[in-house]
């Protein structure tokens, strides 16, 4: 199945690429309704899964009766997809949160076609 990837979706794939613990983070622009929709498509083409969260992980949602926490995690068809080798160390590792220490370093492979969400 061939999947297109917007480039809010390569920017927040990537962005989990460079974390440690390969969750994603909803970018600051990402409101609402346009969070789900990414996170939907994201784990519709398999490239995120949705798992309760760990301490110190990442938020993606939370259910509303139970208040349960869920993170969002790149994948290995999500780090392909991408470009990225799944064995590579990501380059912010070693910093505290494991994120990119700016928008400008994260990497959008040239190999993917991409469209606006």
């Amino acid at each position: 199945m061939s999947f297109k990837l917007s480039d809010t979706q390569l920017v927040v794939l990537s962005a989990a690429a460079q974390r440690e613990d390969r969750c994603l983070v909803a970018l600051p622009k990402l409101k609402g309704g346009v969070a789900l929709k990414v996170a939907n498509k994201l784990i519709s083409a398999g490239f995120a899964e949705e798992m309760e969260t760990e301490a110190g992980a990442p938020i993606w949602r939370r259910e509303s009766e139970t208040g349960q926490a869920y993170a969002l995690k790149l994948t290995a068809a999500g780090a392909n997809a991408i470009g990225i080798d799944e064995g590579m160390k990501p380059e912010n590792a070693d910093n505290e949160t494991g994120a990119p220490e700016s928008h400008d370093q994260v990497p959008v492979s040239s190999k993917v076609e991409t469209k606006d969400t």
